[in-house]
């Protein structure tokens, strides 16, 4: 799932080895530097996109943030 321009969910929908019980993914990130949010890597991405494959546990959603993003992780609930 594309949120805006910055941010990139991909749930894991492919089977799980049951040798590692991690599913092997294939996530597709437009042009630009993203950084995995989960293990903070940087990964540089070509002027026509590129394919990123990781293994993930079937609980986890992989998520990837737009370099220099700006992603609201909380709000002020004072009113």
């Amino acid at each position: 799932y594309y949120f805006g321009k910055d941010l990139i969910a991909a749930p894991v929908v492919t089977p799980v080895d049951k040798s590692t019980n991690l599913a092997n993914t294939r996530i597709w990130l437009p042009s630009g530097d993203w950084i995995e949010r989960t293990s903070g890597a940087e990964i540089k991405s070509p002027a026509n996109g590129s394919f990123v494959v990781h293994d993930w546990d079937i609980t986890e959603v992989p998520t990837y943030v737009k370099a220099g993003a700006i992603i609201p992780l909380t709000w002020d609930s004072s009113p």
